[in-house]
């Protein structure tokens, strides 16, 4: 959580596709508290979180 907080319009991170439904989950309550807008994008064996608004 603290790193998609962090995260400026444009900025990507990627975490193992393991975690998918954790960051999917997290995604969801940043979304809600901050307003902040992500997109995720699945290259096995990552998966790619970029914040875009």
């Amino acid at each position: 959580m603290p790193i998609l907080k962090r995260m400026e319009i444009g900025e990507s991170y990627s975490y193992p596709c393991f975690r998918m439904n954790a960051v999917k989950s997290v995604i969801c309550q940043v979304q809600v508290t901050t307003g902040r807008r992500f997109r995720t994008k699945l290259e096995r064996p990552v998966i790619i979180v970029t914040r875009v608004e």
